[in-house]
């Protein structure tokens, strides 16, 4: 049976996220080397892997170039550095959405790029969360927190750019109970 798994916020190719976000990188090449390695440490060939957004950054016609190399069966609920549907699809994607909402082992999680709660105005797009969900999944925010109002961060910085599970997840929000 497939395992699943959740990540976002690569930002592959991207030299000024290292900077940014104090990645532990000396070079773009080296970062994009490390995290495809990550990846490919956990997640297999058959698994599925939801990827919640920001994936890649620059010219997009070299974006299928890492997700090629990424293991297992990629469904993009885009981020704001994303390309159109179409394009997201050119790169590798199996699936792209906007937000949605699936049930894995029992449990109806909600999955958007951009935090459940946020008052930052560049958050525009984020949709009005279901009116039912047991969990709330975003990226967006990179290193700055892990778990806030029972949200769980899936992005890469907070969790050793490596994809996590669902059991990571419940972990962390149990963490914070």
């Amino acid at each position: 049976m497939a395992a699943v798994f959740f990540s976002s916020d690569h930002h592959f190719a991207h030299a000024n996220i290292i900077r940014y976000c104090n990645r532990p990188f000396q070079s773009v090449e080296e970062m994009n080397r490390e995290m495809i390695r990550r990846w490919n440490e956990v997640v297999g060939p058959r698994d599925i892997v939801y990827y919640l957004g920001d994936f890649a950054m620059g010219d997009s016609a070299h974006w299928h170039q890492f997700c090629k190399k990424l293991h297992g069966t990629k469904i993009l609920v885009r981020g704001n550095h994303d390309k159109g549907t179409e394009r997201m699809c050119e790169v590798g994607f199996d699936e792209v959405h906007e937000n949605i909402v699936r049930v894995i082992d029992g449990t109806r999680i909600w999955m958007n790029h951009y935090p459940l709660f946020s008052n930052d105005a560049r958050d525009l797009r984020r949709p009005e969360p279901p009116s039912e969900y047991d969990l709330a999944l975003c990226g967006h925010i990179h290193e700055k927190w892990k778990v806030l109002s029972g949200c769980v961060n899936v992005g890469v910085d907070v969790w050793d750019f490596r994809p996590i599970t669902l059991d990571d997840v419940r972990e962390a929000l149990a963490s914070c109970a």
